[in-house]
Parts: structure tokens; C-alpha cells; sequence
């Protein structure tokens, strides 16, 4: 399961300034919000639900990636999408 981003994760992997830490840490609660809403709308079809969530994970994305210096872009766009975590496998 993905995790999404982790305000830790990118400090350490991209070492993010204090004023970074904290614009990119309110734009990864208010995705976190928006997923969670997401997630409770019943009247959502499965794949509306999936389009959803891609689209708000495409936004945060360029989000964080606006509020960082051209060299931290470079390691950013080099890192998996979604927090920079390799998907994990199923065992189910």
C-alpha cells in the first residue's frame, strides 16, 4: 500500500528548509484531507474514486515540487511518485 508523502522522508531526502518544511508540510495534510474525503464519498464509482485520487496526488506533487530550488526538482523527479517509497507487494 502506498503511504503517500512523509514530511520526514523529503526533509531527509531532499534537506528541505524550515520555511520548506513548512509550506510542503500544510500541502501534504490538506492531500492527506482531500484522500480521506475521497475515500468516505459513497456516491463515488470505484474508478471516479480512483481518477480522484490520482488527480490529487498529481496536484500535490506539483505542489511540493513548486516549493523547491531547481538542484531538489532534480532528486524529486528522480523519486518514485508518492512519496518516494517503492510500492510494497501484496500479500494477499
Amino acid at each position: 500500500m502506498r503511504r503517500g508523502y512523509v514530511l520526514a522522508d523529503l526533509t531527509e531526502k531532499l534537506n528541505l528548509t524550515a520555511d520548506q518544511q513548512k509550506t510542503i508540510g500544510g500541502t501534504i495534510r490538506n492531500s492527506q484531507s482531500q484522500m480521506r474525503e475521497v475515500r468516505a464519498d459513497n456516491s463515488l464509482s470505484v474508478d471516479d474514486r480512483r481518477a480522484r485520487m490520482r488527480e490529487i496526488m498529481g496536484s500535490t506533487r506539483g505542489q511540493i515540487r513548486a516549493a523547491l530550488t531547481p538542484d531538489q526538482q532534480k532528486l524529486f523527479d528522480a523519486m518514485p511518485p508518492g512519496g518516494g517509497r517503492p510500492r510494497q507487494p501484496d500479500n494477499n
